[in-house]
Parts: C-alpha cells; sequence; structure tokens
C-alpha cells in the first residue's frame, strides 16, 4: 500500500494546558505531556486519514505506555461531542489502551478529526464532551498513536466440536512476534458456527499464555492478540491453540477441560504480520473433561516463519503542527 499520512497533529485544544512533544516513526506517534495539578484532564487532538476497520484490516492502537504517571485513564470523543470509547486498566498494570479495526477491542474508527481526554484515576467521561477528574494524583504522560496493517487470516483450521469435546492445533515461530518490530499475531474463532467459543495458548512447557472467552466486539468468540496486536510479545518456540466450546477452562500443565454443551463446526484462524510458511498442520478434536498432556517435543503442525519488519509493517505517518 502507497505511503500516506495516516495522522496529523492538529493546533492543540488549551483544555487544564499541556505541554506538547512528539516524536514520529513509520506508522506510529507519540504525544507527550503532564497532568500538573489536582483534578485536572488533557485533551490531545488529532487526526486519522484513513478508516481502521476490520474489513480494512487496520488496527489504530492509543495507548499511555511509557508514562511517568502510573494510573491512567484515557477516553475517545468526535468533533460532536460524542464518547466513542474511553478505558482504565486495557494497558500494562494501571495504564490505558484503546484498540479499533482489525484485532480491536472498541470497534471501527472512521477518518476524522479526533479529541483523546486523559487524566489520572478516577476520570468520568461521558458525552458532551464531559470529563471529570477525582484524582490528585500528577505526573508525565505518554499517549502512543499506532495503526498497523493486520492482514487477512493466514492460514485457517476448521474442525466440528461434540459435547465436552476440545480441539488443538500446534504451530512454531521460526522468529520473534515483537511489537517494537511491528509484529503481530492474532488467534481468532471468527466464522464459527458453533456459537460461543473459548481459546487458549500453551508454550511448549505447558505453561498457559493467554485464554479468551468473549472476545469484546466479537460477541460470543474468541480472540487472542500477540504483540502489536496487544497482548504481549511472543518468542521465536513451539505452541499449543486450544479452542472449545463454553465451558472450556485452561491451567498450566496444559490442565484443559471442558462441561460445553455447544456443538458444531469451529474455525481458528492464525493471523500474522508475516508471511508464513506453511509446513504442516492439522486440528484434532480431544474428548473433555480428562485433562490433556502436550507433546511438543516432535511438533507434527504449523511452522510460522514471522520474518522481523520494523516499523515498515505500519504505515508511515507524519506530523503537522
Amino acid at each position: 500500500m502507497e505511503n500516506k499520512t495516516i495522522f496529523a497533529r492538529l493546533r492543540p485544544l488549551l483544555i487544564g494546558g499541556f505541554a506538547f512533544c512528539a516524536t514520529t516513526s513509520a506508522g506510529a506517534f507519540t504525544i507527550t505531556g503532564s497532568i500538573d495539578s489536582n483534578y485536572q484532564v488533557n485533551f490531545e487532538p488529532f487526526r486519522l486519514n484513513f478508516d481502521a476497520t476490520a474489513a480494512d484490516n487496520l488496527l489504530l492502537v492509543i495507548d499511555t505506555e511509557g508514562s511517568g504517571l502510573s494510573d491512567t485513564e484515557i477516553g475517545l470523543f468526535d468533533q460532536a461531542g460524542n464518547l466513542i470509547a474511553d478505558d482504565d486498566d486495557g494497558g500494562t498494570g494501571f495504564l490505558s489502551r484503546l484498540s479499533f479495526g482489525a484485532g480491536g477491542a472498541d470497534g471501527d474508527l472512521a477518518s476524522g478529526v479526533y479529541d483523546i481526554a486523559i487524566g489520572a484515576h478516577n476520570t468520568d467521561f461521558a458525552d458532551g464532551p464531559s470529563v471529570t477528574s477525582h484524582s490528585t494524583a500528577t505526573g508525565g504522560y505518554n499517549l502512543n498513536i499506532e495503526l498497523y496493517e493486520i492482514p487477512s487470516a493466514t492460514t485457517s483450521w476448521t474442525g466440528s466440536l461434540a459435547a465436552g469435546e476440545v480441539a488443538f492445533f500446534d504451530f512454531t515461530l521460526t522468529d520473534p512476534v515483537v511489537a517494537a518490530d511491528g509484529g503481530s499475531l492474532v488467534l481468532d474463532t471468527i466464522n464459527s458456527t458453533i456459537s460461543d467459543t473459548e481459546l487458549g495458548l500453551f508454550d511448549a512447557s505447558g505453561n498457559l499464555l493467554a485464554d479468551n472467552d468473549d472476545y469484546p466486539g466479537l460477541d460470543l468468540l474468541s480472540q487472542l492478540d500477540f504483540g502489536a496486536a496487544g497482548g504481549g510479545d511472543l518468542a521465536a518456540g513451539d505452541y499449543r491453540v486450544y479452542v472449545g466450546g463454553y465451558d472450556t477452562t485452561f491451567a498450566d500443565g496444559p490442565a484443559v477441560s471442558s462441561t460445553s454443551g455447544y456443538t458444531g463446526d469451529f474455525v481458528i484462524n492464525m493471523r500474522t504480520s508475516a508471511d508464513p510458511i506453511i509446513v504442516q498442520g492439522g486440528v484434532s478434536p480431544v474428548p473433555e473433561p480428562a485433562n490433556l498432556a502436550l507433546s511438543l517435543i516432535a511438533l507434527s503442525g504449523l511452522a510460522v516463519g514471522v520474518r522481523r519488519r520494523g516499523r515498515e509493517a505500519a504505515k508511515d505517518t507524519s506530523r503537522a503542527g
């Protein structure tokens, strides 16, 4: 896709007072500022020149990672003052994160001018815009705004689940998935006919890395995000992902058990920011609620070569003003 300006920094709205300094890189920029007094809220405007939608495979992330202020809250408003989304602790620890488009938790976001309101916990957001902070905390913050291209499903597995069954597939990452390099990996159950799914991902030692029941925006379907898509980085190595109907439980071991009465066809999609190398793969339904032993010493699953792609994996950005 040709390089275009994704974001443009606008003249700031001087509400609450703040300092502005931005650093730019391909696909991202950072706005820095500070909360200097009790009950202060700052507004940071920006312009998005592309629709961040699942249909366009674009993921927009707004977070406060790297902030000196340890407990943040953010809210996104359109120019009519409508509250689009807000978040308290969606990032690391008590930091905040909003995500839109492909793999995002907050739906799609159309191109346009938006204001990000930021304050310390506890801050309330409502249409208006109406933003009220109840906090006396102060400190500096980072507002990181990043746009990534999340490809369509690299590969998909399908199968059927009877009551109390789970299924799994194995894959190998020959290179790590690292957010700082623009790498991403998403596993989801979109297009499954079984209406209520659960996913769990384990490493080769049987450690549970992540699990999900009902992903925001996917109703009762499931999704796991890694790298630039959120949810932490993944090292190179062997992995196994399980799918089951609700109610399926996951624990280290791996210990996977299902008491689900849901039956039907499932789809497990893998989406990566790299060109995958498909070696071989498959899915095997396994009766539950027996615990399952993970045998990844001799993988017979999917090998995925995740080649490092710096920020060129995302769209180029520039800053005006």
